[in-house]
């Protein structure tokens, strides 16, 4: 039961979620990062925490790790919190690691998706 799960996550869940972030980097981006592009040296690398800002539940992980895979495949997303799982304010999400034009690009992406 579990592979056949696993084979329906893959034939049918992950192509539509990597086609909703794609749209949704698109509309957010359009012609692409201006002001990262304009003051962002090419190799800056950055680390960023998306820590919440009330208690709840969490859902989107997945997305999160889709919006920045489709932009720099060598950013790192650590879940620190697993999807359903309740959290308290103040709470560190995901942490992510990797280009800091990525990271700026995607993080107002990311953060609709959690």
């Amino acid at each position: 039961m579990e592979r056949e799960l696993q084979q329906v996550w893959e034939r049918l869940v992950e192509p539509t979620l990597a086609q909703a972030v794609a749209e949704s980097l698109a509309e957010d981006l359009g012609r692409g990062d201006a002001t990262s592009l304009a003051l962002v040296p090419e190799g800056a690398r950055a680390e960023g925490v998306i820590v919440a800002r009330g208690p709840g539940r969490l859902a989107g992980g997945a997305l999160v790790e889709a919006v920045f895979a489709q932009l720099d495949p060598v950013v790192t997303v650590r879940q620190l919190v697993a999807d359903g799982a309740a959290y308290a304010a103040g709470a560190h999400l995901i942490a992510l690691e990797g280009s800091a034009r990525a990271l700026l690009a995607g993080e107002r992406v990311a953060l609709n998706f959690v």
